[in-house]
């Protein structure tokens, strides 16, 4: 069976750099560095485990989330489309901003 292919929408592209931008301003360039590139390990993960995070409903929309290692506070909302193969990573949130769920 092929590894599923990773697709970014746009919103969770935005939240990467919008997060990233904030811990470089308010924490430094190297925990924003460390941020990127765990989450970028962690969605690397999900070609090989896409059924790791917990199946959750999100309002009107199935999903899973994915809690990265280091910074747990953080969480990283995905789809896996098992018809197409697509691992869909929707949103990148911070745990007590979850406002778009509702």
């Amino acid at each position: 069976m092929a590894k599923p292919r990773i697709v970014w929408f746009d919103q969770a592209v935005r939240d990467l750099e919008s997060i990233s931008d904030y811990l470089a301003t308010d924490r430094g360039l190297p925990i924003a560095l460390a941020f990127t590139e765990r989450i970028q390990q962690s969605v690397a993960l999900l070609q090989t485990f896409p059924e790791i995070g917990p199946p959750r409903i999100f309002g009107r929309h199935e999903g899973r989330i994915l809690v990265p290692r280091r910074f747990s506070h953080y969480l990283i909302f995905y789809r896996y489309d098992t018809t197409i193969g697509d691992v869909q990573i929707v949103r990148i949130l911070k745990a007590r901003d979850l406002s778009f769920l509702r």
